[in-house]
This record gives C-alpha cells, sequence and structure tokens, in this order.
C-alpha cells in the first residue's frame, strides 16, 4: 500500500502553495535514520564491558600466529551484535578478532564463536569466499573469554541493500556475486567439509531456542528445523 507524500494544497492568489502532511514528515525523519549508517562505520575505542588485558592477547598471539609482531592496538569496530569484533593493529598488518562476551553476559550457547571458526576454517576450501582463519583460543584464561583470529580483508561495506549512487551495471555485478556465493553456500558437502556434527549441533540448539517464541512462531521453527534435518 502506497502511502503517502499527500500533500494539502492551497492556492491563494493564484499560486499553489504545499504544505507538508505531518506523515511526510515522520516518513522522511524514518527514512533518513535509515539511510545513517554512520553509528556503525569504522572503529571506536573497547567499550569498557568488553575490555581486557591486551599484553596477555598479545603474547598469546606472538605465541600461536606465524609472523605477528606488537606493539599491538585494539580497536573495537562500531557495527555488529552480540559477539564483540575487534581490530587488532600492528605495525606490520591488521587482524580481527572476535570474542564472546564479556563475563558478565556470557550466553555458551548463543556465543559459540568456537563454531563461527569451525565453520569459516571449513568453508576456505570451498568456492565460498571467507578471511583466512589464524588461531583459535579456548582457554578462558587468556584474556577472560574464548576468542579466534582472523586475517583483516580490506573492502567496502554496503550498508543500504538499493546501492544509492551506483550504476545499474555496478549494482547488478554486486547482486550476482551475491547470488552466486549464495548458490556456493548450498552447495557445499557438509559430510566432505567435515560439518555435519556442526550442523546438526545447530538443528539441535534451534529447536531448544524457541520457548519464548509465539506458538505460531514455534510451528514454523520446528516445521523448518525437520525440512532442514
Amino acid at each position: 500500500m502506497e502511502l503517502l507524500y499527500a500533500q494539502f494544497v492551497r492556492y491563494k492568489a493564484g499560486d499553489m502553495k504545499k504544505t507538508p502532511r505531518k506523515e511526510e514528515t515522520m516518513q522522511d525523519e524514518v527514512q533518513n535514520k535509515q539511510s545513517d549508517f554512520s553509528a556503525f562505520e569504522g572503529t571506536r575505542l573497547v567499550q569498557e564491558q568488553q575490555r581486557f588485558d591486551s599484553d596477555a592477547l598479545g603474547a598469546w598471539l606472538t605465541a600461536h600466529i606465524d609472523g605477528f609482531r606488537g606493539p599491538l592496538t585494539v580497536e573495537q569496530f562500531a557495527g555488529g551484535q552480540s559477539n564483540p569484533t575487534l581490530k587488532l593493529v600492528t605495525p606490520e598488518r591488521s587482524y580481527v578478532m572476535r570474542a564472546k562476551p564479556g563475563p558478565a553476559a556470557k550466553l555458551p550457547s548463543a556465543n559459540a564463536i568456537e563454531r563461527e571458526y569451525c565453520v569459516m576454517d571449513a568453508l576456505a576450501s570451498t568456492d565460498v569466499p571467507v578471511a583466512r582463519m589464524l588461531a583459535l583460543c579456548e582457554n578462558e584464561s587468556v584474556i577472560g573469554r574464548a576468542f579466534y583470529v582472523m586475517g583483516f580483508v580490506e573492502g567496502r561495506v554496503f550498508w543500504d541493500p538499493s546501492l544509492p549512487g551506483m550504476t545499474r551495471a555496478e549494482r547488478a555485478a554486486i547482486y550476482d556475486e551475491t547470488n552466486r556465493v549464495i548458490a556456493a553456500l548450498h552447495t557445499v558437502d557438509v559430510e566432505a567439509a567435515g560439518l555435519s556434527g556442526t550442523v546438526s549441533q545447530v538443528i539441535t540448539s534451534s529447536g531448544r531456542s524457541d520457548a519464548g517464541a509465539s506458538s505460531t512462531s514455534r510451528r514454523r521453527l520446528r516445521r523448518s528445523t525437520r525440512w532442514i534435518a
């Protein structure tokens, strides 16, 4: 249903004057907010609740990642949800670290960064593009939480899927590549990739996560789970 951009029109002295309706003004405000992604761009200081001993991290990385050399600077990506995503900067190169939330916010089943590492490491031998996995630390005594480190890949982030400012050909190329990757992901042989156990875990945990959902949502989720299985 199309709304809106209706206007009150008043004629006065032969001139047509437009007075925006309240709905129009509100919609413009929403659109402006939706098109402003500055809060998700770049990096910032690590949030207080997510801070840890960066010297201890640097020592662990030196021992477990070939070629790692400090000094280390840690920044937090502004975007993202749930698991903190951090940029590790050294004089020679940058890395990306994914970690479980700080101790006060741990949700073991929901923040399975070990599973993330396992899946992306397995996908490296397929046609699905992933960053290079470098190290996984499940020993929470190092910095107070489990984490993994992968290569930092330079690129562009398209926050608005309509890709404003691009030509038709540029948008088509991006959408074509998106479809190619989705197709590649669906052709992965989970058995050959060693991911059958991981897929089973995801299906099982999905079945357990519907306790707070509506009855309709639970039925849909369980139907989807049975289909996937």
